[in-house]
């Protein structure tokens, strides 16, 4: 059984003793001018983790406006899994 919210993943044995946890998000996502960040988690059936944050970067001049349609795209993620003891292995950050 395990355990996710935005931050962290967390897993139990059937007791309810705590296994394994670990900070998952990647952080720096947020709202402002000139940039557009999304958030993306996933655990699949073989329970492979992978999470990511997704960047675009936009040229803006003061006010935020933007002023090309140029964009620079920047993925900071990390890959990792849950072994079958419950315990949570993943990879430092990288970017692509």
């Amino acid at each position: 059984m395990f355990f996710a919210n935005i931050n962290y993943l967390t897993t139990y044995k059937l007791n309810g003793e705590r296994i394994d946890s670990k900070t998952i998000a990647i952080g720096d996502c947020g709202e402002g001018p000139c940039f557009e960040c999304t958030e993306l988690t996933e655990i699949d059936q073989q329970l492979n983790l992978y999470t990511a944050n997704n960047f675009i970067y936009y040229d803006c001049d003061e006010e935020g406006e933007e002023m090309s349609e140029l964009e620079k795209r920047e993925v900071i993620y990390r890959k990792g899994r849950l072994t079958k003891d419950g315990l949570i292995e993943l990879t430092a950050e990288q970017k692509k």
